[in-house]
């Protein structure tokens, strides 16, 4: 190769690299600009998704949230103020002490919502809510981010499918936890059964985990103080 044609290639690689190095400054710029947006969105969505757990049409009055975490937050709901507007109460929201109460007193639900992450999901990672009483029974459950193929392993996704409300008041005693094609209680999604088993699994190991413990004694504290302040209130 001859001098000039070397000058030549010399300088066809070098805009190259040059170009190269604009568009990988390009995208550096756009993820630092983004990156907060993002997250906010995110933390934004999360926070959306536990307080759908706890009930949206429910007040500050009815309802008290304390956050240990970011992973863990307790939760106390006094029923006997929501008997006072059962016109815009679902009978979803009342649970079965509230139904069954004759007494003229306060009746408490408590619980805990916890973020859960399982590793076992068909692409990779699912973090969900997953809230529940203190008899043991699941509140609910959201996925707040997963990675799953839009349209077949995300019908946990309450947008699209109802899936997820089949998780409303399980619990260890009254489930078979797996999906019915394994002996469980649950479907499974049309061609994916792989990511319904992870999310199932995951939330039967923490309520395994959850009667073992009876709940750590802060929760306990934190509850049993917050369901007598209301008890004081209301009589």
């Amino acid at each position: 190769m001859s001098g000039p044609e070397k000058v030549q290639l010399y300088r066809v690689a070098g805009r190259l690299a040059l170009l190269s190095l604009i568009c990988g400054l390009g995208l550096v710029i756009v993820h630092l600009a983004t990156r907060h947006t993002i997250e906010v969105n995110h933390q934004q969505y999360a926070q959306q998704q536990l307080h759908e757990l706890l009930g949206a049409d429910l007040d500050a009055n009815q309802v008290s949230l304390v956050k240990r975490s970011e992973a863990l937050y307790f939760y106390t709901i006094n029923l006997d103020l929501i008997k006072n507007n059962l016109e815009n109460v679902s009978p979803s929201n009342l649970n079965h002490d509230f139904q069954n109460n004759t007494e003229n007193k306060a009746v408490i639900e408590s619980g805990r919502i916890e973020k859960i992450l399982t590793t076992q999901g068909y692409n990779g990672d699912i973090t969900f809510w997953l809230a529940t009483r203190d008899t043991g029974t699941v509140r609910g459950v959201r996925v707040i981010s997963h990675r799953e193929t839009p349209g077949l392993g995300d019908k946990f996704d309450l947008s699209i499918s109802d899936w997820v409300l089949d998780f409303d008041r399980r619990s260890l005693e009254n489930t078979r936890w797996d999906v019915k094609k394994h002996g469980g209680d649950f479907d499974a999604f049309a061609g994916a059964t792989i990511t319904p088993r992870a999310i199932i699994k995951a939330i039967a190991t923490h309520l395994e985990a959850n009667l073992k413990s009876n709940h750590d004694q802060g929760a306990s504290i934190v509850l049993k103080e917050r369901a007598e302040e209301v008890q004081s209130h209301h009589e």
